[in-house]
């Protein structure tokens, strides 16, 4: 999902994912799946059926089609013959580009219970949910490639922070850059409730940016609630408003929608609220007594 065919924004784009981090988004997409999947019945099933029917990898186009969007990972090498953009453009006659295969849809766990008895089986995990994490983590990773530009970090994860090794301006696109991936990626789910939860998150981390901004230029003098309020609201835009909306998505995907009644939209909330408060205590936790 991160390839391109520009060597540097591809080195960019996947720099801060060859460090191990916490991977803490994800799992959390994961494991609310695997918590919440079968609840919606009727709609779980549908879930189901919808998953297989659709391969999260197809392009909305043919290979070369108007999203001139290449991706040597799943392309390969782009022709350094290539005129597409010196030419005029020609509607195609027909594609010959074949889709690669699709990973298994669901995966079989197998959990051995508390007793030592018997074989059970962990609940399914989707393939648009394992997509939803990546998407998650790819907007996580754009947001820091921005932060560190703003903050000037020196250092990321104990090495040279992507600015440091590269420089602001690659920084910058290369955070771009999985944006609009992840965006591309988010629309190919086929759920506007989701797409709808992941691109206001977008937005609540410029808003959490700002605010940042704002009480570093201007901090309190002493503690008082509206500074500790504007504090909260900056850690849910920053940091848990991702984990809370993913978390949502994810239940989303595995049936709880529209269709599904009171019953689905309690659990959709049940899983916003595990997120929203799990991402608060993450980030209060994280920072250091002396801010």
């Amino acid at each position: 999902m991160l390839g391109s065919s520009h060597p540097s924004l591809d080195t960019v784009a996947k720099y801060y994912f060859q460090a191990e981090g916490k991977h803490l988004r994800p799992l959390l997409v994961l494991l609310m799946a695997q918590a919440t999947n079968g609840l919606a019945g009727q709609g779980w099933e549908a879930a189901k059926l919808e998953a297989r029917e659709r391969n999260v990898d197809d392009a909305l186009t043919s290979r070369g089609g108007v999203l001139n969007d290449w991706n040597p990972e799943q392309m390969g090498a782009e022709a350094t013959d290539s005129m597409t953009f010196a030419d005029p453009f020609q509607i195609p006659q027909q594609s010959t580009y074949t889709p690669p295969p699709s990973p298994p849809i669901l995966t079989r766990l197998e959990s051995i219970s508390a007793q030592g008895e018997g074989v059970g089986e962990v609940p399914e995990i989707l393939a648009t949910q394992r997509r939803l994490a990546s998407i998650t983590e790819m907007i996580h990773v754009a947001s820091l490639l921005h932060d560190d530009v703003i903050d000037e970090s020196a250092l990321r994860r104990g090495s040279p922070s992507a600015p440091n090794a590269f420089g602001n301006k690659l920084s910058i696109l290369s955070g771009d850059f999985l944006l609009g991936r992840a965006s591309v990626a988010l629309a190919r789910l086929g759920s506007t409730e989701v797409v709808e939860l992941l691109a206001t998150v977008i937005a609540n981390l410029v808003e959490g940016e700002v605010l940042q901004l704002r009480a570093t230029s201007e901090p309190e003098t002493h503690p008082t609630p509206k500074g500790f309020e504007e504090y909260m609201r900056k850690t849910y835009l920053k940091t848990a408003s991702l984990m809370a909306k993913s978390a949502r998505a994810a239940v989303i995907l595995g049936g709880c929608g529209g269709e599904t009644g009171r019953a689905g939209e309690w659990v959709k909330d049940v899983a916003y609220g595990y997120g929203r408060n799990i991402g608060i205590a993450f980030q209060v936790s994280s920072t250091p007594a002396s801010r």
